[in-house]
Protein backbone atom coordinates (compact mmCIF):
# COMPACT_ATOMS: atom_id res chain seq x y z
CA UNK A 1 0.00 0.00 0.00
CA UNK A 2 1.09 3.40 0.02
CA UNK A 3 2.01 4.06 3.26
CA UNK A 4 3.93 1.17 3.69
CA UNK A 5 6.01 2.20 0.50
CA UNK A 6 6.22 5.67 1.95
CA UNK A 7 7.72 4.07 5.29
CA UNK A 8 10.51 2.09 2.91
CA UNK A 9 11.40 5.13 0.87
CA UNK A 10 11.70 7.17 4.11
CA UNK A 11 13.76 4.89 6.12
CA UNK A 12 16.35 3.77 2.57
CA UNK A 13 16.64 7.78 2.02
CA UNK A 14 17.85 7.76 6.02
CA UNK A 15 19.74 5.22 5.64
CA UNK A 16 21.46 6.50 2.59
CA UNK A 17 21.68 10.07 3.83
CA UNK A 18 23.56 8.85 6.77
CA UNK A 19 26.02 7.38 4.66
CA UNK A 20 24.81 3.59 7.14
CA UNK A 21 24.57 1.73 3.74
CA UNK A 22 26.27 2.74 0.20
CA UNK A 23 25.68 0.30 -2.76
CA UNK A 24 28.13 0.06 -5.33
CA UNK A 25 26.44 -0.86 -8.40
CA UNK A 26 27.83 1.42 -10.46
CA UNK A 27 31.77 0.99 -9.37
CA UNK A 28 33.32 -1.52 -11.12
CA UNK A 29 37.26 -1.18 -9.94
CA UNK A 30 37.37 -3.14 -6.94
CA UNK A 31 40.20 -0.17 -5.73
CA UNK A 32 37.74 2.13 -6.09
CA UNK A 33 35.25 0.47 -4.01
CA UNK A 34 37.61 -0.10 -1.17
CA UNK A 35 38.29 3.64 -1.52
CA UNK A 36 34.87 4.61 -1.48
CA UNK A 37 34.34 2.15 1.59
CA UNK A 38 36.80 3.55 3.47
CA UNK A 39 36.11 7.53 2.40
CA UNK A 40 32.36 6.88 3.45
CA UNK A 41 32.65 4.27 6.36
CA UNK A 42 29.40 2.98 5.61
CA UNK A 43 27.93 0.24 8.06
CA UNK A 44 27.04 -1.89 5.13
CA UNK A 45 28.17 -2.11 1.60
CA UNK A 46 26.33 -4.00 -1.14
CA UNK A 47 28.02 -5.26 -4.25
CA UNK A 48 25.78 -6.22 -6.90
CA UNK A 49 27.24 -7.91 -9.03
CA UNK A 50 30.49 -9.37 -7.97
CA UNK A 51 31.23 -10.87 -11.63
CA UNK A 52 31.26 -6.73 -12.79
CA UNK A 53 34.25 -6.04 -10.54
CA UNK A 54 37.49 -6.25 -12.15
CA UNK A 55 41.31 -5.57 -10.38
CA UNK A 56 43.58 -3.02 -11.68
CA UNK A 57 46.39 -5.08 -10.25
CA UNK A 58 47.33 -8.09 -12.94
CA UNK A 59 46.23 -11.38 -12.13
CA UNK A 60 46.87 -14.45 -14.59
CA UNK A 61 43.35 -15.78 -14.42
CA UNK A 62 39.64 -14.58 -13.74
CA UNK A 63 39.50 -16.82 -10.47
CA UNK A 64 43.01 -15.15 -9.55
CA UNK A 65 40.94 -11.79 -9.85
CA UNK A 66 38.07 -12.86 -7.98
CA UNK A 67 39.97 -14.03 -5.14
CA UNK A 68 42.22 -10.95 -5.19
CA UNK A 69 39.03 -9.01 -5.03
CA UNK A 70 37.65 -11.37 -2.04
CA UNK A 71 40.59 -10.66 -0.28
CA UNK A 72 40.35 -6.98 -0.82
CA UNK A 73 36.48 -7.09 0.02
CA UNK A 74 37.56 -9.43 3.74
CA UNK A 75 40.36 -6.32 4.20
CA UNK A 76 38.19 -3.59 4.02
CA UNK A 77 35.14 -5.25 6.02
CA UNK A 78 37.84 -5.53 9.18
CA UNK A 79 39.50 -2.39 8.30
CA UNK A 80 36.60 -0.20 8.27
CA UNK A 81 34.42 -2.34 10.27
CA UNK A 82 31.88 -2.85 7.34
CA UNK A 83 29.55 -5.37 6.94
CA UNK A 84 29.99 -6.26 3.12
CA UNK A 85 27.11 -7.94 1.09
CA UNK A 86 28.66 -9.29 -2.22
CA UNK A 87 25.36 -10.76 -4.76
CA UNK A 88 27.12 -13.41 -6.84
CA UNK A 89 25.84 -15.81 -9.86
CA UNK A 90 26.28 -19.24 -9.32
CA UNK A 91 27.06 -21.96 -12.27
CA UNK A 92 23.88 -23.34 -13.53
CA UNK A 93 23.24 -27.29 -13.41
CA UNK A 94 23.27 -29.44 -16.11
CA UNK A 95 19.88 -29.11 -18.07
CA UNK A 96 17.09 -31.90 -16.78
CA UNK A 97 19.50 -31.92 -13.39
CA UNK A 98 17.40 -30.30 -10.95
CA UNK A 99 19.23 -29.49 -7.63
CA UNK A 100 19.58 -27.06 -4.96
CA UNK A 101 22.33 -24.45 -5.31
CA UNK A 102 25.48 -25.35 -3.07
CA UNK A 103 28.92 -23.31 -2.22
CA UNK A 104 31.07 -25.02 -4.71
CA UNK A 105 28.34 -23.30 -7.68
CA UNK A 106 29.43 -20.22 -6.67
CA UNK A 107 31.48 -19.24 -10.19
CA UNK A 108 35.22 -18.99 -9.72
CA UNK A 109 34.07 -19.57 -6.15
CA UNK A 110 37.94 -20.20 -4.52
CA UNK A 111 38.13 -16.75 -2.40
CA UNK A 112 34.79 -16.08 -1.82
CA UNK A 113 34.22 -19.87 0.29
CA UNK A 114 37.29 -19.04 2.36
CA UNK A 115 36.81 -15.23 3.05
CA UNK A 116 32.66 -15.48 3.57
CA UNK A 117 31.83 -15.48 6.79
CA UNK A 118 28.18 -16.17 5.54
CA UNK A 119 27.22 -17.75 2.67
CA UNK A 120 23.63 -17.27 1.81
CA UNK A 121 21.94 -18.93 -1.60
CA UNK A 122 18.48 -18.41 -3.14
CA UNK A 123 17.07 -21.31 -4.60
CA UNK A 124 12.84 -21.37 -6.28
CA UNK A 125 12.90 -24.40 -8.08
CA UNK A 126 9.94 -22.83 -10.30
CA UNK A 127 13.07 -21.47 -12.51
CA UNK A 128 14.08 -24.77 -13.48
CA UNK A 129 11.04 -26.05 -13.31
CA UNK A 130 8.10 -24.20 -14.48
CA UNK A 131 5.81 -27.53 -13.27
CA UNK A 132 6.63 -25.81 -9.44
CA UNK A 133 4.73 -23.55 -7.51
CA UNK A 134 6.45 -20.36 -8.16
CA UNK A 135 5.93 -18.70 -4.67
CA UNK A 136 7.89 -22.03 -3.64
CA UNK A 137 11.53 -20.36 -2.27
CA UNK A 138 14.26 -21.65 0.51
CA UNK A 139 16.92 -19.53 1.87
CA UNK A 140 19.98 -21.97 2.09
CA UNK A 141 22.10 -20.65 4.49
CA UNK A 142 25.60 -22.87 3.62
CA UNK A 143 28.37 -20.95 5.48
CA UNK A 144 27.96 -19.62 8.41
CA UNK A 145 31.61 -19.00 10.44
CA UNK A 146 29.01 -18.39 13.66
CA UNK A 147 26.07 -20.21 14.21
CA UNK A 148 24.46 -23.42 12.31
CA UNK A 149 23.66 -23.73 8.48
CA UNK A 150 20.46 -25.01 7.14
CA UNK A 151 17.38 -24.02 4.89
CA UNK A 152 14.72 -21.61 5.64
CA UNK A 153 11.35 -22.01 3.77
CA UNK A 154 9.95 -18.56 2.36
CA UNK A 155 6.83 -17.76 0.02
CA UNK A 156 7.85 -15.14 -3.22
CA UNK A 157 5.42 -12.48 -3.40
CA UNK A 158 6.36 -11.77 -7.31
CA UNK A 159 4.05 -8.96 -7.48
CA UNK A 160 5.65 -7.09 -4.63
CA UNK A 161 9.40 -8.60 -5.39
CA UNK A 162 8.92 -9.77 -1.44
CA UNK A 163 9.80 -12.89 -0.12
CA UNK A 164 8.00 -13.87 3.33
CA UNK A 165 9.32 -16.52 5.88
CA UNK A 166 6.59 -19.24 6.26
CA UNK A 167 5.72 -19.56 9.85
CA UNK A 168 4.44 -23.38 10.42
CA UNK A 169 2.30 -23.82 12.95
CA UNK A 170 2.24 -26.89 15.19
Amino acid sequence: NAAEKDRIGQFSANIIKERRLIICDNIYCIEEIVRTIGEIKPDYAVIDFLHCVRAIKRCESRRTEIDYISQCLKQAAKRYSCHIIVLCQVSRPEKGIRRSPKMSDLKESGGLEQDGDYIIMLDRTYVQDKTADPCEAMVLIDKNKYGDTGAIAFRFLGHKQRFVEQIHQK
